[in-house]
């Protein structure tokens, strides 16, 4: 009888926890002399609130519901709060017996709840959409007012990325306020496989393709790990696609140059990482390094190389790491326009906490947060992250307008002039690559392109279709801020673009390093050219010989 006292006391209070082998006890003690007099709810529960309402029948203790529901304690706080609001209670006692009263449970309601992974996975099928001729696989997870789009990094496997508890925590966490859109990029994951890595240009593609195919016109992007030099080219290059972009351990240069930035990881280092990977490939690889305070769970450690094994292959692995060694974007941070939060662990293993504050220092009004730990998997300690994200995206103003926008452009120069078939021929090469004609005449033409290997092979296809019809070019292209309006292209970087086309002899197709940097694993073969000073630069910009483009 005293165990039942106190429980009736428990109910009647509201507290969190009740015993369950009791509560049915507890609930009939409680409900003698209240009676509904047949009351309507306030507000109809939503289907979330009924199944936290069941569980709460239970008994279940908040954190105990957020593992059934794959949902935030803080959240299901909330979801508490508001289920009182609508059944004009104050505790859970008295919710449970109103809500039995007007016939909203039965008894046994909640019995059959499912796993978190089960639940979100449920509701969250795997689809595909495609990127030109490739087939990417992507998930929606959640419901909430924004769409949030995860870049991620080397490996990925929208599957088996749900079958572990920590990672679905998470996503659930970022889906009560967020629409989350994941992907496979192409090569990886349920993604088709395709020869080589992806380069970023073809990871921006993809991540188009995807939010083309969730409806979703804008997104809050965010990069993780080596998924952040992506998210940065994007960033700046459809900036009218996004809201903001969020970086969460990531590096603007994975690998040194010269023993530059301090930062990045020696070149040996990363060498001698590759080979330990090809030849561990199957287990559990670097788990010490990427999620120390897991690195010794059986089920973690079972997750994790099940996800390598079904995510890549160890050649294509090796690709893709050898393709981010050269990539280097540290010249697009100053372009960076969007809302910008950068999230990195103090001690993380995989990538220097030096990286995140050099780009916090590059990035106009980025907002920076260090957290502490040396995990380096954003889904561990998870909440910590989801925190500042949402804090982040609360504080936002309306963003500036765009007057910049990052393109690359190539500036031709033809000898003799073009015929009229010739600019047919240039018409319907940057229709080809997606390119778009400004300040065109017979002897000369400006084309502007989303990404840099289209603008290469746009420049080199033209190149061997006016040799054809004995026209010779030489064309600059250069990667910046160009100032666009309407169809006219403008500003110092259009200046740079014409300097390096009139440096080359005729047949020459010249880039930048600014352009080559981006262009790695692209299969186009360049070599030295020299250098060029311009008084739009505060030093002398390397050129490059742009020789051929490899099928790919």
């Amino acid at each position: 009888m005293a165990e039942l006292a106190r429980a009736i006391i428990a109910v009647g209070r509201g507290e969190i926890w009740l015993p369950p082998a009791i509560a049915g006890r507890a609930l009939a003690a409680l409900a003698r002399g209240k009676t509904t007099g047949g009351e309507a709810l306030i507000e109809p529960l939503t289907e979330r609130e009924t199944d936290v309402l069941r569980l709460l029948a239970q008994g279940l203790t908040n954190k105990e519901i957020g593992n059934r529901l794959a949902l935030a304690t803080e959240t299901v706080r909330w979801y508490t709060k508001e289920i009182y609001g609508k059944l004009g209670v104050n505790g859970r006692g008295e919710a449970v017996y109103r809500a039995r009263a007007l016939g909203l449970l039965a008894n046994g309601d909640g019995d059959t709840a499912t796993a978190p992974e089960q639940t979100v996975a449920a509701q969250a099928p795997i689809r595909y959409t495609r990127s030109g001729d490739v087939h990417i696989a992507y998930r929606v997870i959640g419901s909430g007012p924004l769409d949030i789009v995860i870049i991620n990094g080397f490996v990925s496997h929208v599957e088996v990325a749900l079958e572990e508890p920590e990672v679905v925590d998470f996503l659930a966490q970022l889906g009560e306020f967020a629409r989350v859109i994941l992907f496979d990029k192409r090569g990886v994951g349920l993604s088709d496989r395709i020869g080589g890595a992806p380069t970023l240009e073809d990871t921006i593609q993809d991540t188009l393709a995807v939010m083309n195919a969730a409806g979703c016109e804008r997104a809050v992007l965010l990069g993780v790990s080596e998924g952040g030099a992506a998210s940065l080219l994007m960033a700046v290059t459809y900036p009218e696609r996004l809201h903001a972009l969020l970086i969460y351990g990531a590096t603007p240069k994975l690998a040194r140059t010269d023993a530059s930035p301090r930062w990045a990881i020696p070149v040996g280092a990363f060498a001698r990482a590759l080979d330990v990977m090809e030849r561990s490939w199957g287990g559990p690889f670097a788990l010490e390094n990427f999620a120390p305070s897991r690195a010794h769970d059986p089920a973690v450690r079972d997750w994790w190389s099940r996800l390598l094994r079904l995510g890549a292959s160890p050649g294509s692995a090796r690709a893709v790491w050898e393709t981010l060694r050269d990539i280097d974007v540290r010249h697009l941070l100053p372009s960076v326009r969007v809302p910008t939060l950068i999230l990195h662990r103090s001690d993380d293993r995989m990538i220097r906490v030096g990286a995140a504050r050099y780009m916090a220092e590059q990035i106009l009004g980025a907002r920076y947060v260090e957290l502490p730990g040396s995990d380096h998997f954003f889904w561990v300690k998870g909440h910590e992250i989801v925190r500042a994200i949402e804090a982040f995206l609360g504080d936002l103003a309306s963003a500036a307008p765009v007057e910049q926008v990052l393109l690359t452009a190539v500036c031709a120069q033809f000898e003799p002039p073009l015929t009229a078939a010739a600019q047919a021929a240039l018409q319907a090469a940057v229709e080809h690559h997606h390119g778009r004609l400004h300040l065109r005449d017979a002897a000369a033409c400006t084309a502007t392109f989303a990404g840099p290997s289209r603008a290469i092979r746009c420049a080199c296809r033209l190149r061997d279709v006016l040799s054809e019809q004995g026209i010779a070019l030489r064309a600059g292209i250069h990667t910046g801020e160009f100032e666009v309006a309407a169809d006219q292209v403008a500003g110092p970087m259009l200046d740079v673009t014409q300097a390096i086309a009139a440096v080359g002899v005729l047949g020459d197709v010249l880039a930048s390093q600014t352009t080559i940097d981006l262009i790695a694993g692209a299969a186009i073969e360049n070599s030295v050219h020299g250098q060029i000073k311009l008084p739009q630069l505060p030093r002398p910009l390397d050129l490059y010989a742009v020789n051929g483009v490899r099928v790919r």
